[in-house]
Formats: structure tokens, sequence, C-alpha cells
């Protein structure tokens, strides 16, 4: 209740927080019906927990730490992500799925490429285009992976099917969670203290320049 009183609370922390909260409902899903599971489920579950976790502790930085930088938590999701997404393609690549594999592949380039952009984020607090970019294309990818490997469509055929609703509900919060680790980067995340650097690249130190 103190940090709604001081004013901390950030509507920000609700994205992260019903990722965390959706994942939550699908891993009481799956040990409600873990006597279905396969190797395809395990693989969605312990991802589904990390994500959880990782979720709750992003929500959890943002409410508490409203004026801070979140950038280690940030560069975590990116890896985790980038991470579900090799996993992925590499599952997909072993099934013959290449449809998924394809575009789990091109997710997890644009995710890995998408933490340099996080760290630069945080150094000069330039959300370029190219940053964006690649956070779109990195949501935007994984969602059509999820879709190759389940489409919604296949529901009703698989309505007590606990692999395949772990598994569409797995790669779409995920893809979510991306989506929300770029916006908390986008408005948050920066170095109020930046390294300067001259046209050389080299870091200028201001403290000389003052004496001088």
């Amino acid at each position: 209740m103190k940090a709604f009183r001081k004013g901390r609370f950030s509507p920000l922390a609700l994205f992260p927080l019903a990722v965390f909260l959706f994942m939550g409902l699908m891993i009481i899903y799956y040990l409600a019906n873990k006597d279905k599971a396969e190797i395809e489920m395990g693989i969605n579950l312990i991802f589904m927990i990390i994500g959880a976790v990782l979720s709750l502790f992003l929500a959890a930085d943002i409410f508490f730490r409203k004026e801070s930088s979140h950038i280690a938590l940030i560069i975590i999701n990116g890896a985790y992500v980038t991470s579900y997404g090799v996993v992925q393609t590499i599952r997909n690549a072993t099934n013959h799925v290449y449809g998924g594999m394809i575009f789990y592949a091109l997710a997890s380039i644009f995710s890995a490429i998408l933490i340099y952009f996080y760290i630069k984020k945080a150094l000069d607090g330039d959300a370029n285009l190219k940053f964006i970019l690649f956070g779109g294309l990195t949501a935007a990818f994984f969602i059509f992976a999820g879709i190759a490997d389940y489409t919604i469509f296949d529901g009703f055929s698989n309505s007590g099917n606990v692999v395949y609703w772990m598994g569409l509900a797995s790669s779409r919060l995920v893809a979510i969670l991306s989506l929300a680790t770029t916006v908390v980067s986008h408005q948050c995340d920066y170095d109020p203290n930046p390294i300067l650097l001259d046209d050389f690249g080299n870091p200028i130190d201001e403290k000389a320049g003052e004496k001088q």
C-alpha cells in the first residue's frame, strides 16, 4: 500500500504482471492434467515457469523502482526469449515442421539483435527506428511461429489436449513478453549519465574539460 501512497505505481507494471498471471494459470492447468504430458509439453512447461517468474520480477521492479533503469531484467528477458526461439527451432527441425522452424529461427535472430538495442537504449536513451523495427519483428515472428505450430482453428479438435493448449499459450505469451520487454525498455531504460564520446569514439573527460 505504501507504493500507492507514495505515487510509485506505474500502469506499465500491469503488462508483465498480466503475462505472469496467464502463465500461472496455464501452469495450474498443466498440473491438473500432467498425466497427459509429453516431451513437447515439458519444453513448454519449463519456459512457462521461467517466463512467469521473469514477468513477476519485471512487474515488481517497475512497481517498486519506478524512476530506475530496468536494464538487467530487460537483458535477462531478452536472453530468455531468444533461448525459447532457439529451442523451438531445434524441436521443429527434429519433427520436420519447417514452417515453424523458419519463423522461430528468424524470431531468435531478431531477438538476439534486439538485446544489443536494449543495451544501446540504456546507454544513450535513443530508441531509434531500428529499435522499434526489431522489437516489432521479433514479436511478429514469434506470433507467426506460434500460428504455424498451434493454430487457434484446431482448438475445437483439441479441446482436451493439454499439450496443444500449453503449446498455444506458451508461444503467444512469449511473444507478448517480448513485446512487453521492448515497451518497458522504450519507456524506462536510460542512463542519466551516459558516457560521452568524441568523433573518434573515445570517452570525453568532462572534469578535465572543466578545469581547462
